[in-house]
């Protein structure tokens, strides 16, 4: 946040805004279930806020914890894993405990979680996620995914839907935000 730089106070009151404002409007993410509803945003959200030393994250993690249970009309197992997957990945750049509570949740679906062949899958953005929480078990996973397409007799794994998981392994973590959060994400 480029307020935060000059003005904390003021990057504080946005960001107390913003909040209130993702509170107020519970059912205004509900079309947006194809990201994951609200809780991606809300962790956006976090991450802005860490960004500019919120003096309450707690409350900030709370409403982010909050915001990724999947609201209204649509409420499929498949909804509420990408709402879970979508929201760990970005909170994990903001609170990494956090994040991987949310990922252990998922675990047991694990085997729900669609991969696709090519582009950024659910299971890619889990991937993601896990590699930002915990590297070993991150890299662990991707290795036995890797293993299973070399199985398939498939050489190339980046044909396969890892392109966005090798680029967070080849990136900064100054640019994590970025890549998670850039193009293709829907935020």
């Amino acid at each position: 946040m480029v307020v935060g730089k000059t003005d904390k106070q003021r990057a504080w009151q946005l960001i107390g805004e913003a909040l209130e404002v993702h509170r107020r409007a519970n059912d205004a993410f509900t079309s947006w279930t194809n990201y994951g509803g609200g809780g991606p945003f809300a962790a956006a959200l976090a991450c802005q806020a860490k960004q500019v030393d919120y003096p309450d994250m707690e409350s900030v993690i709370w409403h982010v914890r909050l915001a990724c249970r999947v609201k209204g009309r649509v409420t499929s197992a498949q909804d509420r894993l990408k709402s879970a997957i979508s929201t760990a990945r970005i909170l994990a750049i903001a609170d990494q405990f956090a994040a991987r509570e949310l990922l252990l949740l998922v675990n047991e679906q694990q085997d729900q979680i669609p991969k696709s062949a090519g582009g950024l899958s659910l299971y890619d953005q889990w991937l993601q996620a896990w590699l930002l929480v915990d590297f070993g078990r991150g890299t662990a996973l991707l290795k036995q995914d890797l293993a299973e397409i070399a199985a398939t007799g498939k050489k190339n794994a980046l044909r396969y839907g890892h392109g966005d998981v090798i680029r967070l392994l080849t990136s900064t973590p100054d640019e994590h935000y970025d890549l998670i959060t850039g193009y293709g994400t829907g935020l």
